[in-house]
């Protein structure tokens, strides 16, 4: 079952109709957190606006990306299977739901019925205008227009060119940044800012870090990057690592990259040249090794763990304008005390169980956390915390 609980505030206070401009990603007049679309929305029209020349990427390879990126969010957020979720009222400790439009790519001179504009590489007359500096953003999702009463925005996501009069004050930016490494900065920060629009703030360590959208066109950065370090960032991009759904986990690599941290602990010794491979899947856990690249594989521990200990926070805050007219049941909780808390899905897991060291058979106790960020796995041995022995990341 897949479902977004969330935290929601009441507001009571005066606004027009439709409200001014805001970001996520970057500040204009202010920044709003509320999600653009919610279930009164059935289909989101978008187009995309691509200065092809300037922005590096083919129209049709800038399509495939946003579609994928879309899928992604939208399978994340999805709650169809909710046995919470009511529709049109906020019950206390229910659901809102997200992510269930249908998103319809169409030509940009429908603009009368748009929704949502990419804007790749280039700017409207009207975007520029209201763009104090468009030059200090690599990207941006910028709300236009919001209704209040249906709870509905309209806005655009700009990413900016590589090149030409629009070319962000970004020195340090790679001359061909969004094509790299198969589209990986073009897949991060579509999804980061994606992300805004569906409500998402930014978070440490995640394709949400607000840092990371300019790390990833910086050109010596991407100049640097080895397999490894590609396979470890594309786990990082996951969205539905986010929302704390994500369960199984697979890595492997060798030297620097080598999951084991700790080959003593299974009685081997330190080398450089070793490699490592410990994989999470439905509640079991293996962890093999090789001596070196060309080594034979030997499984040297296992786990099983019969159940995990979740904890919930937030994920996304929805505000409730006094005006609204989308939920026709608001509980009693919410005016009262200005907010209503629910369950939410974007979790932290532990998980315990014994480590099975294979080639002495003896048992020690491990622990494994997994959160939105990051994980961690600490062994107690002999009286003693072991942290971080292997590594899921």
């Amino acid at each position: 079952m897949k479902y977004l609980n969330f935290f929601l505030l009441q507001l009571f206070c005066t606004q027009s109709v439709m409200a001014a401009w805001a970001s996520g990603g970057g500040v204009i007049h202010r920044d709003a957190h509320n999600p653009w679309f919610l279930e009164n929305t059935r289909t989101v029209r978008y187009c995309i606006d691509l200065d092809v020349d300037n922005f590096g990427v083919s129209a049709t390879e800038a399509s495939q990306q946003i579609t994928a990126a879309l899928n992604e969010w939208t399978a994340a957020l999805r709650l169809s299977d909710d046995d919470y979720y009511s529709a049109n009222e906020l019950v206390p400790f229910g659901q809102i739901r997200l992510g269930s439009q249908n998103f319809a790519e169409v030509a940009c001179s429908d603009a009368a019925d748009l929704d949502l504009r990419f804007q790749l590489g280039r700017l409207t007359a009207e975007q520029t205008a209201n763009f104090n500096n468009p030059k200090e953003f690599v990207g941006v999702a910028v709300r236009t227009e919001y209704d209040i009463k249906l709870l509905k925005g309209r806005g655009f996501i700009y990413l900016s060119p590589v090149s030409g009069p629009l070319t962000p004050n970004h020195q340090r930016m790679h001359p061909a940044a969004w094509s790299q490494h198969d589209f990986m900065p073009l897949k991060l920060v579509l999804r980061h800012e994606l992300g805004h629009v569906f409500g998402i703030d930014h978070q440490r360590d995640t394709f949400m870090d607000d840092k990371w959208p300019e790390l990833f066109v910086e050109r010596q950065f991407l100049q640097d990057l080895t397999p490894d370090a590609l396979a470890y960032l594309s786990r990082k991009f996951v969205v539905d690592r986010i929302f704390g759904q994500k369960k199984d986990w697979d890595v492997e690599g060798c030297g620097n990259r080598n999951p084991v941290s700790a080959p003593h602990l299974f009685g081997l010794q330190y080398s450089e040249e070793a490699c490592g491979h410990v994989q999470l899947k439905n509640g079991s856990l293996t962890i093999d090794y090789k001596k070196s690249p060309t080594a034979p594989v030997e499984t040297i521990g296992s786990s099983s763990f019969s159940g995990a200990h979740t904890q919930g926070s937030a994920a996304v805050s929805v505000f409730l304008p006094e005006d609204q007219e989308l939920f026709t049941t608001v509980p009693d909780e919410a005016k009262q005390l200005g907010r209503l808390f629910g369950e939410h899905v974007n979790t932290s897991q532990k998980m315990s169980g014994d480590l099975v060291i294979k080639h002495s058979g003896v048992k020690i106790p491990l622990i494994i956390e997994i959160q939105p960020t990051s994980t961690g796995t600490t062994i107690f041995d002999n009286g003693k915390f072991n942290y971080d022995v292997f590594f899921l990341d």
